[in-house]
């Protein structure tokens, strides 16, 4: 076992995860509830597709209505993969964090409570790490793929955010500045995270590597080390071929 004598539930990580998750799933049932009620409220706003319909049929009531029935059911699915997805995620950075700044390394004293003979036995050590990187590597194949269509999606949007504001500066209403506004900054402060995340996993894992030299296993380094270079290696030969 990785923690044999820690008690999770006083880790601060997992305090903060539970608060997390509840702040969430507040927020995400809060933004449903406001972005369906601004749609029967004020159907003419510019993020709400008014222009769907010609305007006699769409101010009709039963058109207004059944569409009405469609839209909900559709903003909560949107939440509902949101919420989903940042979940996931940030459980996904809560699990390693401690383990990758503090657990598998060498060079730092372990959190109290933790058992060091157990915890930081080379066969423990080495099987944990493998499984934190089969389970990164898992995570990386699954999601790679969405990487450059969400790339392309965030900067597009940045783009049509700001040609709307400043084109349409003078026509559009205070609210539909902010909402703008408030999309494309949280639009690509989301995105530059995300992207920082990823290096500060990069880099904490090469310095959890160097840092087993003071456990006296840098032979396991090598071994570790020659693992990755090989993938490199063949990845290689495979794009040569």
């Amino acid at each position: 076992d990785w923690y044999p004598n820690l008690d999770l539930s006083t880790s601060k990580w997992n305090t903060y995860t539970v608060i997390f998750f509840k702040a969430c799933i507040v927020s995400t049932f809060l933004g449903y509830l406001a972005t369906t009620w601004l749609y029967f409220v004020f159907p003419d706003m510019p993020p709400f597709p008014g222009d769907l319909f010609p305007p006699q049929i769409y101010y009709y009531y039963l058109s207004y209505l059944v569409f009405g029935l469609f839209y909900p059911c559709y903003l909560f699915m949107a939440w509902s993969t949101l919420l989903f997805a940042l979940c996931l995620t940030f459980a996904f950075v809560a699990c390693l964090t401690p383990v990758l700044t503090s657990d598998f390394r060498g060079d730092r004293a372990p959190a109290i409570g933790q058992n060091i003979e157990q915890l930081r036995h080379l066969e423990n050590l080495t099987r944990v790490y493998r499984q934190v990187e089969l389970l990164h590597k898992l995570f990386l194949e699954n999601y790679a793929f969405m990487l450059v269509p969400v790339q392309s999606l965030v900067g597009q949007y940045g783009l049509i955010c700001n040609y709307s504001l400043i084109s349409q500066w003078n026509e559009m209403d205070d609210a539909t500045k902010v909402f703008l506004l408030t999309l494309l900054v949280i639009s690509q402060v989301t995105w530059y995270l995300f992207l920082t995340l990823s290096g500060w996993f990069y880099d904490n894992s090469v310095k959890v590597l160097k840092s087993w030299k003071a456990l006296g296993v840098c032979h396991c380094v090598e071994v570790f080390s020659g693992i990755d270079e090989r993938h490199v290696q063949d990845a290689d030969s495979v794009k040569e071929m």
